[in-house]
C-alpha cells in the first residue's frame, strides 16, 4: 500500500468495470485500531503489509457496489467486522457478511463521524475522520472526480434518486472538510484537498448537474 498522508494509505488501482473507472480502498492507522475504507480486489496482496501495521478493527462502506468476497477475506484474516446503512445490508450481504448497521448520523468512533447521504443508493453514506489535525471525508460514489471536475451520478434503476441526492450534497456543503477520499475516479485526480471555498465550489458544481 502506498502512503498518501501520515497514517493513511491507499492500495493498487482497480478497474472493476474494465474501462478506464478505478477504485481503491484506504486503510487507516490509529493507536485505537486500524480501519479500512471501501473495498479492493488486491487486498489480499497488502495482508502482510496491515499485519505488519497492527492489523485491522473494522471495516466500512460507502453503499453496495463496494461490497465484495473480499471483504469477507479480510474479516476472516483480521476479524474486523463489516459495517454499512442499514439500507444497504440486504444488497451487501448478497456478496459478504454484514456485522453492524447503522441508521442515522452518529459517532461510529471517537474521530470517525457516519454521515448517510442517499442519492447514489439509498443507504449511500460518508465517513468524516478526524486525524492529525486534519478532516477526511470518505465519500465513496456520492460525488468523485470524472477527469478533474467532480460530479454526481444518479442511476434510477439502481434505486437511486435525484432529490435526495441534492438534499445529501446541500448537507455536505456545511461539513467542514479538509480532504476528500472518493470511491472511485476517472483520470488522474483520485481526491483533493480543499478549502472551505473549493468544498463549497465543488457541492455547487455537482448540484448545478442536477439542475
Amino acid at each position: 500500500m502506498e502512503l498518501l498522508y501520515p497514517d493513511i494509505y491507499h492500495s493498487a488501482n482497480d478497474h472493476p468495470f474494465g474501462d478506464e473507472v478505478c477504485t481503491r480502498a484506504y486503510l487507516v492507522t490509529r493507536s485505537e485500531g486500524n480501519l479500512l475504507f471501501y473495498s479492493s480486489a488486491s487486498i489480499e496482496e497488502s495482508f502482510e503489509f496491515i499485519h505488519n501495521q497492527g492489523g485491522l478493527s473494522a471495516q466500512y462502506l460507502n453503499h453496495r457496489d463496494e461490497a465484495s468476497a473480499h471483504c469477507d477475506r479480510v474479516r476472516e484474516r483480521f476479524g474486523a467486522p463489516l459495517s454499512c446503512h442499514q439500507l444497504e445490508a440486504f444488497a451487501v450481504s448478497q456478496q459478504c457478511q454484514v456485522t453492524h448497521t447503522f441508521e442515522e448520523r452518529q459517532l461510529l468512533k471517537s474521530n470517525l463521524e457516519v454521515i448517510p447521504t442517499p442519492g447514489h443508493c439509498p443507504g449511500s453514506s460518508c465517513y468524516l475522520l478526524t486525524l492529525n489535525d486534519r478532516r477526511y471525508l470518505f465519500c465513496g460514489d456520492t460525488l468523485y472526480p470524472d477527469q478533474g471536475q467532480w460530479t454526481v451520478f444518479v442511476d434510477d434503476s439502481r434505486d437511486g434518486d435525484k432529490s435526495e441526492m441534492i438534499s445529501s450534497l446541500e448537507l455536505l456543503r456545511e461539513v467542514p472538510v479538509d480532504v476528500v477520499l472518493p470511491g472511485l475516479f476517472v483520470g488522474n485526480t483520485a481526491f483533493e484537498a480543499v478549502s472551505k471555498e473549493r468544498w463549497s465550489s465543488i457541492i455547487d458544481q455537482c448540484l448545478r448537474q442536477l439542475g
